[in-house]
């Protein structure tokens, strides 16, 4: 395989959008005004609860479906309710020389026809557990009279085409279908690395079937709803663990500007078997390198917190136990010490790490009346059930801590 440049790519992407008739809106009131005309009026309702259901890290088996139940419905909700297509299709147009590839999850085709259309002369197959997606898929294919793609409605779990390709790819996949990537509640991505990369750790048939059907030299190619540094390491220990190693050289950071959701990061993860594994030094490394200060305000705090020797010890802290919007969460604020520097930390299990105030050596006591102001305020959301004194068992599993060596363990 080899690549478009950059130009031509956006181009080919726009005038396959345009051939397909797939809708690009200008902004939120657009869409909604345009859907219910269009696909009718209780589509709106169903594209609202999902977007609500993924905002709370949540999906639901027939997610794939409310946007692509039919051709016309994909058309009008894709930039909406799968706003990562463009960008996806954009990086998917950058590959040339392409002999056999395989979507893994394809819902309605759209990655599959975009592949079979950019490259007439390879085979393409789209696979997704959705016999609904598949006919729209199929659907997608007839009209835009393409020959060189065919869809198979089936689980990715097991599934064997019997051969194998060069390029395998999935979208908003592996994180839309296992529980643990959103349910999981961690106080700190960093303490989390060595754990998610260690071998044998993580497992996804998503990750086995991708291996299952690549050749020795082929790519693996995913874009992904990684929550935070330790979702991803998850994503990349699962596949690591099936023999496909994360290449940082390829992979990148996308930054996608939902029409609805407003603007996200995701992972484009480029994995084979031609690199060595990776550790939790490396994968830091390579996120701070493609980051984006605008989205890794967590991460950096969590580097401020966990640079430097020593242990930081607890001076007062609270835990609060909190629900909203049907979601359970924990949130710490501690005031800690080491030496003659301070900080006050705030993180919660749902992501949000931030220093609220720092001292060198300033001393922590010129902290406590911030401390009691935010603890007095956090106590009185609407959303705080109970709260508890913490303790230094929770500094243990709240504080990230640095991170040694380079080995995935």
């Amino acid at each position: 395989m080899s690549h478009r440049m950059l130009g031509a790519v956006n181009t080919a992407v726009d005038e396959f959008y345009a051939r397909a008739g797939l809708v690009r809106h200008a902004g939120a009131m657009e869409f909604w005004e345009e859907l219910a005309p269009r696909c009718g009026d209780s589509v709106a309702s169903e594209v609202g609860e999902m977007l609500k259901r993924r905002a709370r890290g949540r999906s639901a088996p027939g997610d794939v479906e409310v946007f692509c139940r039919d051709a016309e419905r994909q058309r009008a909700t894709i930039d909406a309710a799968a706003p990562h297509t463009h960008a996806w299709l954009g990086i998917l147009a950058g590959i040339d020389d392409l002999h056999a590839a395989i979507d893994l999850g394809c819902g309605g085709g759209v990655a599959s026809c975009f592949l079979a259309a950019m490259n007439p002369q390879a085979r393409i197959i789209g696979v997704d557990v959705s016999p609904v997606a598949i006919a729209t898929a199929r659907d997608m294919a007839a009209d835009l009279g393409l020959r060189n793609v065919e869809f198979v409605a089936a689980d990715v779990d097991g599934f064997d085409a019997g051969r194998e390709f060069d390029l395998v790819i999935s979208s908003a996949v592996w994180a839309e279908t296992l529980d643990w990537v959103h349910a999981e509640r961690r106080w700190s991505a960093l303490n989390e690395l060595p754990h998610l990369l260690a071998p044998g750790a993580m497992h996804t048939p998503l990750a086995a079937t991708a291996s299952r059907h690549l050749v020795d030299d082929g790519v693996y190619l995913s874009l992904e709803r990684c929550r935070d540094l330790a979702g991803l390491a998850g994503w990349v220990g699962a596949q690591q663990n099936v023999g496909l190693n994360f290449d940082t050289t390829i992979s990148d950071m996308l930054t996608i500007d939902g029409v609805l959701t407003g603007p996200e990061r995701l992972p484009l993860v480029a994995a084979h078997r031609n690199t060595l594994p990776t550790g939790a030094q490396d994968l830091v490394q390579w996120r701070l390198r493609v980051g984006d200060e605008q989205f890794d305000q967590a991460l950096m705090a969590e580097m401020v917190m966990a640079s430097g020797s020593g242990t930081w010890e607890l001076l007062t802290g609270t835990l609060f136990e909190a629900s909203e919007d049907d979601d359970d969460f924990s949130a710490a604020l501690l005031l800690l010490r080491r030496g003659d520097a301070a900080k006050l930390y705030f993180a919660t299990t749902r992501g949000v790490r931030e220093v609220l105030a720092s001292s060198p050596d300033g001393g922590a006591e010129q902290f406590r009346p911030l401390y009691r102001r935010m603890r007095d305020h956090l106590g009185r959301r609407q959303s705080v059930v109970s709260h508890r004194a913490a303790t230094n068992d929770d500094v243990q599993v709240v504080v990230p801590r640095a991170i040694v060596g380079r080995g995935a363990g």
